[in-house]
């Protein structure tokens, strides 16, 4: 596995230029830097295809925890501002493993919490896990909800017209700031929800400042998640554009770990820089409709275009002995031939073929 230790995860440059990418094989992703500070736009726990694998948005931007012991908080967050790094969680993350998705390993004190971040392959779906390791009591975990709604090559700024109102059913909550396609589901087994509906402003991007574009966004928080964490026990989160009458998160953790161990089924056992390569090219191949396969030229910006995808075919499903993927995106592009020509890429929005 990957894996960092507190001279990285406790090192502020250090952290913020390490960066970490889950995609669901549609063209969906979740990224960010291993600190939870957003460096990017395109930054966020789910960047849902409306439209696989095109129309990207960004649904929910992050989650801001808090771990609250008996007569102490302490943040866990942490975010970019003009001048200021609040709150400042890294001091907190005592390591980082992509195992096989990212870990996240917080102490505070006596007090050990693991999160995990992984996507529903074929889903617009991202789970988030906590466990409490090690603890010498209960403690109280908090999550405030932080959400953008837009497209994900764009940025948002506070607006009248933004949709807050909830539908709270059980331990689901459905938001939808704008369209139809805007909706986002949370569901939250084993926590309680507690809505304040209030808008964070003057987050700072400096990835995008570095690019010479704009760089400040405000996101919108309906409110927070709250759970009450014995030692030992293992609590999720799923945020979702599916509504669904009952989640599974950890039968769904099951079957991702067992599709990713398939990915490297023929890989060597000790070969764990090879095992890393082969779930990296796994990244990258995606669904088309209606059952075609495709390869995206790079996250975050790209989805698949022609040229892109004839040069990287060999290495990411050749190499890695995955021959019907191979074999069905060269379908996919020979469907779509004109005069001897493949597409050169599709439309993000009408998803017709240009040449």
């Amino acid at each position: 596995m990957l894996h960092l230790d507190s001279s990285i995860t406790n090192n502020l440059d250090a952290a913020l230029s390490r960066e970490w990418l889950e995609t669901n094989g549609l063209g969906g992703y979740a990224a960010s830097t291993i600190t939870g500070a957003n460096t990017r736009r395109y930054h966020a726990l789910l960047v849902a295809a409306i439209h696989p694998p095109v129309d990207r948005r960004v649904l929910l931007s992050k989650f801001d925890e808090v771990l609250s012991s008996p007569g102490e908080e302490h943040a866990l967050g942490c975010n970019i501002y003009s001048g200021a790094i609040h709150p400042a969680g890294y001091n907190f993350l005592e390591a980082f493993r992509l195992d096989p998705w990212p870990i996240f390993t917080y102490r505070v004190g006596p007090y050990l919490l693991e999160k995990q971040v992984l996507m529903r392959h074929g889903h617009n779906t991202t789970l988030v896990s906590y466990c409490l390791l090690e603890a010498p009591g209960p403690c109280i975990l908090r999550a405030r909800v932080l959400v953008a709604s837009r497209n994900h090559h764009h940025l948002q700024a506070a607006r009248a017209d933004f949709d807050t109102r909830l539908q709270i059913d059980g331990y689901r909550l459905t938001l939808q700031p704008h369209e139809e396609l805007s909706r986002v589901y949370l569901y939250y087994p084993d926590a309680e929800f507690w809505p304040d509906g209030m808008w964070h402003y003057a987050f700072s991007y400096p990835r995008e400042r570095e690019r010479g574009l704009d760089s400040t966004e405000d996101l919108y928080s309906p409110g927070e998640l709250s759970w009450s964490l014995t030692p030992g026990q293992h609590v999720w989160a799923v945020v979702s554009t599916e509504e669904m009458d009952a989640v599974h998160p950890d039968a769904w953790a099951e079957a991702e770990r067992r599709r990713r161990e398939q990915v490297v089924a023929d890989v060597p056992a000790d070969d764990d820089t090879r095992r890393q390569l082969c779930w990296a090219a796994d990244q990258f191949i995606i669904s088309r409709a209606p059952e075609g396969r495709s390869i995206i030229a790079g996250y975050p910006w790209f989805t698949d275009w022609g040229r892109d995808t004839m040069i990287a075919l060999p290495g990411l499903v050749l190499a890695t002995g995955h021959y019907e993927d191979a074999r069905r995106i060269l379908l996919t592009f020979a469907s779509q031939m004109d005069q001897g020509l493949i597409p050169n890429n599709f439309g993000d929005e009408t998803g017709q073929p240009s040449y």
